[in-house]
């Protein structure tokens, strides 16, 4: 990722210098990649419910996507877990294309991660990473 940002950074300076005139140069992007291993199944749980249901915290379910019950823009229509759902399946809007999403293969995200604490809701705000981790 690191690497990634390096090499995006050396490009955008440059393509910044000759729009301006003047060199740039410097940061571009704030750090933060948070490389953390996931090891028992509470932070199983609580990374989903993160990932799933962040846009909550960010207010993404407000204004124009009020009505959607997860965030169309994540795999958050694949994930079979929701408590609300039962394990039945979203049926999407004409021409919604769902991104594409991998089964899990690892048993902290199969099973594990249910013994975790709660299920999780389609209505949860996550807390922040902090409170994912413990």
């Amino acid at each position: 990722m690191r690497g990634f940002c390096v090499s995006a950074a050396r490009r955008l300076n440059l393509a910044i210098s000759k729009e301006r005139g003047e060199t740039r140069r410097g940061r571009v992007f704030t750090d933060r990649y948070h490389a953390t291993t996931i090891a028992n199944p509470r932070q199983a749980r609580n990374a989903l419910a993160y990932v799933l249901n962040n846009w909550r915290k960010h207010r993404g379910d407000r204004g124009a996507m009020r009505t959607a019950q997860v965030d169309p823009y994540s795999t958050g229509v694949w994930f079979p877990s929701w408590a609300e759902r039962d394990g039945v399946p979203f049926v999407w809007p004409k021409g919604y294309e769902p991104l594409p999403c991998r089964a899990p293969t690892t048993w902290l995200l199969t099973e594990g991660w249910k013994r975790g604490r709660a299920v999780i809701r389609l209505n949860e705000v996550p807390g922040g990473f902090e409170q994912m981790l413990a």
